[in-house]
């Protein structure tokens, strides 16, 4: 058995896979970043196109929509966006905890019909029973065509409501918003490792 913080892992091999955290089961390490797929490496896997469409660019198929791949790998393309607020987003409610700071930065682009630069957000959906929807706005940058650029921010929560969404938004309707990855972590998360027998 292997300890972080207050999380352990059960291994047979050696190897870490499942970590467990008040009940919950994350993969990877558990300092690491919340966000599953974060460089969409399985697809859409794990994300929604908010009320839009999407589909991923990998290296390997050239360049579809004006940008190579930041990471050197896949990139998410969100098109058919007919409000400024629709975009992609991934459920993160069993990865926070309440009272810990969370960063966020996130490699965006845009593509499509559009002079000079536009805003792209990274905001967080917060949903509890029997109230309507709140926000919570993390952070912002200005985005040209042709050019990767970074959102980021840090965000906390004194309670974690029903349920915690984080998307990103932003271009006006009819421009593609390109996501190359996206990064969530909780730096004040203990890096201890301890390992029981």
């Amino acid at each position: 058995m292997v300890v972080r913080g207050n999380c352990f892992c059960m291994c047979d091999s050696g190897t870490c896979n499942w970590w467990f955290l008040m009940g919950n089961c994350t993969s990877g390490n558990p300092t690491d970043n919340i966000i599953v797929n974060h460089d969409f490496y399985k697809g859409l896997y794990s994300w929604h196109p908010n009320c839009c469409n999407g589909f991923i660019v990998s290296a390997n198929s050239g360049n579809q929509v004006g940008l190579s791949p930041k990471s050197g790998g896949n990139y998410a393309v969100i098109k058919n966006r007919t409000e400024h607020w629709q975009g992609l987003e991934q459920d993160i409610t069993r990865k926070i905890s309440p009272g810990s700071t969370y960063s966020v930065s996130a490699c965006v682009g845009v593509s499509g019909p559009l002079s000079g630069s536009t805003d792209v957000m990274a905001t967080l959906k917060l949903l509890n029973h029997g109230s309507g929807a709140s926000y919570m706005f993390i952070g912002k940058t200005s985005v040209s065509k042709g050019k990767w650029e970074m959102v980021e921010g840090t965000f906390s929560l004194p309670t974690v409501p029903n349920q915690v969404i984080f998307y990103l938004e932003g271009p006006p309707p009819g421009v593609e918003l390109l996501i190359d990855s996206v990064v969530i972590r909780c730096p004040s998360s203990s890096k201890s490792e301890v390992t029981l027998p």
